[in-house]
């Protein structure tokens, strides 16, 4: 009896115990408030409504490993986001900067792609190369480094990775990590991988730009990815923001639209895009070289490429605020989730002088009215869907079908009450008549 006592008395110590260490990590966690940082690596997972965020560099130029994401799920004020560290369990193998990253579901898992950059040693400040390429798979939240099928591309870093519906992942040119032979400082190569064997093979460059970096890859609905701007290596010159070029991942061919422009919109490098719900692509911050500077502010900021025209003609839309005065930035990250662009983090840029001050805030900007908000509402988020017809056909069906089976139940029980109450008069009339005889 004594031993029983005892042994009950330490399991429920280990247990307390358990839970306090248990809810100590947990807090520890989701009271993480990341730090300033650039050229970070984002990716929204739509299977759990979070928006990842891969390395960077924090004051200093230091190059980070952490991983952490902010909830979409819920209602948060942008001045408070939700943010939840995965560093202490999931950190990435080397400190990353300037990588490529997309999403892909394998076998119902989300699986993150994180490609080329900078990796160095997660102690000393040295080169820590494995693999051109490293995956985070979102459930497990366990690295690995998949076999390359075929010959690994040389490094590089700044360059957009885009994948399309079928898991092809598209790597178009970049800047250089290591010395080549001959000397490449850009490339202008098209890498494709097959995530789903991650079999690597070469697209085509005929008709293709010329060599470049620091530019903005968006993939259409159609196939088509559009790529805007950057810094290319003819010249040492940014590239003309007309000059949109046009890779069709169907045909691997190559074409150039030259974008109708009267807005003066300045060229730029370093920025960001997305596809909005209506096919527009938004492109925010950048910098351009101006006054004998580099990286100096763009105006305006924010600009609107229209898709559905043809040719595409830019636009400036009139920008509100409901939380005063945004920021310009660069080496940024921006995300559409919902009808909502998410910007995050970056260098904040000014007119007269290269930038100096990092950014530790995210911004939300309604890609509906192009107002910058304070509040993200999940439930005001929700794109148009095709399927909301089929799906409130369903709904309505399976409210029928609930209701028809409750209706059926009742009834039944109802019956059931009938019968019995019947059987036990009857069985009392019989007992009654042969009581009397």
């Amino acid at each position: 009896m004594i031993y029983l006592k005892y042994l009950s008395f330490n399991i429920i110590n280990y247990y307390l115990l358990y839970k306090f260490i248990w809810s100590y990590l947990i807090y520890e966690v989701q009271s993480f408030t990341p730090a300033a940082r650039a050229i970070h690596s984002t990716v929204f997972v739509e299977n759990n409504n979070r928006l990842y965020f891969l390395g960077g560099e924090i004051s200093g130029n230091i190059p980070v490993n952490e991983v952490f994401y902010l909830d979409v799920s819920k209602k948060f004020d942008a001045a408070y986001p939700p943010w939840t560290d995965l560093t202490p369990f999931s950190a990435i193998p080397f400190r990353s900067s300037w990588a490529g990253v997309s999403i892909k579901n394998i076998n119902n898992d989300p699986i993150i792609n994180l490609f080329g950059g900078y990796m160095l040693d997660n102690k000393i400040n040295q080169d820590s190369f494995t693999s051109i390429i490293h995956t985070f798979n979102v459930t497990s939240q366990q690295w690995s480094i998949p076999q390359i099928q075929g010959k690994s591309p040389t490094r590089r870093r700044n360059m957009k990775a885009v994948m399309d519906d079928s898991g092809i992942l598209y790597i178009f040119g970049g800047y250089f990590i290591v010395p080549t032979i001959p000397q490449e400082n850009m490339f202008n190569d098209m890498i494709k991988i097959d995530i789903n064997t991650f079999s690597l093979s070469s697209g085509s460059t005929q008709n293709g730009p010329s060599r470049r970096c620091a530019y903005t890859a968006t993939l259409l609905p159609k196939g088509i990815i559009v790529y805007i701007g950057g810094y290319k290596e003819d010249g040492n010159s940014i590239v003309d923001i007309n000059e949109v070029h046009l890779y069709d991942t169907k045909l691997d061919s190559w074409s150039m639209m030259n974008a109708n422009n009267i807005n003066s919109i300045e060229s730029r490098y370093l920025h960001s895009a997305v596809l909005a719900p209506d096919n527009k692509i938004i492109v925010y911050g950048g910098v351009t070289d101006a006054l004998g500077y580099e990286f100096m502010k763009v105006a305006p900021d924010l600009a609107v490429l229209d898709t559905n025209t043809f040719p595409f003609e830019w636009s400036v839309p009139q920008v509100t605020s409901n939380v005063g005065n945004i920021p310009s930035l660069v080496s940024h990250s921006a995300d559409i989730v919902g009808n909502h662009m998410i910007v995050a983090f970056g260098n904040i840029t000014r007119s007269n002088a290269p930038p100096i001050e990092l950014n530790s805030k995210i911004y939300l900007l309604n890609v509906l009215n192009y107002t910058w908000v304070s509040t993200f509402d999940p439930e005001l988020q929700q794109p148009p869907n095709k399927d909301d017809g089929q799906n409130k056909f369903v709904k309505v069906n399976l409210e029928i079908g609930i209701i028809c089976g409750g209706m059926s139940i009742i009834i039944i029980v109802i019956i059931i009450f009938f019968v019995n109450k019947w059987r036990k008069k009857d069985k009392a009339t019989l007992r009654i008549a042969s009581e009397k005889r």
